[in-house]
């Protein structure tokens, strides 16, 4: 006689879920928004015109709306006038933010109208710690000139896009979404995997995918120049200790701070003198 399996716990089941469509390539079900994927086309084809930039743009009031807010804000003014014509602002940021400011209104996507009000808070509480990674990378990058800023700056606004994947998915658990510590535990655990399916499903450079899949590899050890990789672990490092100084000074110890030439008081230093730019930056974003 056989005897029944035990199903699964609510968060052993949604793991096994989550694993199954990682080795499966079910996360290439992520669609990339059409919009967004007209948008990235012409972008990246190095004869498109202004005018047609422009036009698709226009169309989309979300991305038009954060494209006037980066233009204007403290890291991109840079002395200049505040501008109020989309085209002004276009040519002010150029093709490379306006691709990113792309990719962060198809990374919103993703998460989805999400439903449950505590997910709802952590998808929020999310958007706003990678609006304000990309910010610190950006200036990091900009300050240190070894790595392209703009690159750094799309680096940190998807390095967590695995993060709202799962936050979307678990809206459709109800049974699990009351459980914080589980939530939280499998958030922590598969969100890098998972952010590195979906750019690899959306065709993104290796150097993207690899920040999603790798930016809390807080051990790498990169010798030579640093790379746009060590920038957004830094980054992501600069965000979670803010004005702790003692977190800043354990941090310091880590590969990655060592390679981009910071320790706790430099660091202190980057976020105090960048504060305006940064606070201003990742408030365009989100």
């Amino acid at each position: 006689m056989m005897t029944p399996s035990t199903p699964a716990d609510p968060a052993t089941a949604f793991v096994e879920l989550l694993a199954s469509r990682l080795t499966g390539g079910g996360i290439e079900l992520v669609a990339f928004p059409e919009t967004a994927l007209r948008l990235r086309r012409v972008l990246d084809d190095p004869d498109s015109e202004l005018s047609e930039v422009l036009r698709l743009v226009s169309a989309e009031p979300v991305i038009a709306a954060r494209l006037m807010k980066v233009a204007n804000s403290a890291a991109m003014r840079t002395g200049g006038a505040e501008i109020t014509d989309l085209k002004r602002a276009i040519v002010r940021i150029g093709n490379a933010v306006v691709r990113n400011a792309v990719m962060h209104f198809a990374a919103q996507q993703v998460a989805g109208a999400v439903s449950d009000p505590g997910l709802r808070g952590l998808v929020r509480d999310a958007w706003r710690h990678s609006a304000r990674v990309a910010a610190i990378a950006y200036v990091l990058a900009r300050e240190q000139n070894r790595v392209n800023p703009d690159t750094a700056l799309l680096g940190g606004l998807l390095h967590d896009i695995g993060r709202f994947y799962i936050l979307a998915e678990l809206d459709a658990h109800p049974d699990l979404a009351p459980d914080a510590q589980a939530v939280d535990d499998i958030v922590r655990d598969w969100h890098s995997g998972v952010g590195q399916a979906i750019l690899e499903s959306w065709d993104l450079p290796e150097e993207l995918c690899q920040i999603a899949g790798e930016h809390d590899a807080l051990e790498r050890e990169h010798f030579g120049l640093p790379d746009c990789l060590d920038v957004v672990i830094v980054a992501n490092l600069l965000e979670h200790a803010g004005e702790d100084t003692e977190r800043l000074q354990t941090f310091s110890t880590l590969p990655p701070m060592r390679c981009v030439g910071l320790d706790a008081e430099s660091g202190q230093r980057l976020l105090q003198r960048s504060a305006k730019a940064i606070e201003s930056l990742s408030a365009a974003l989100t």
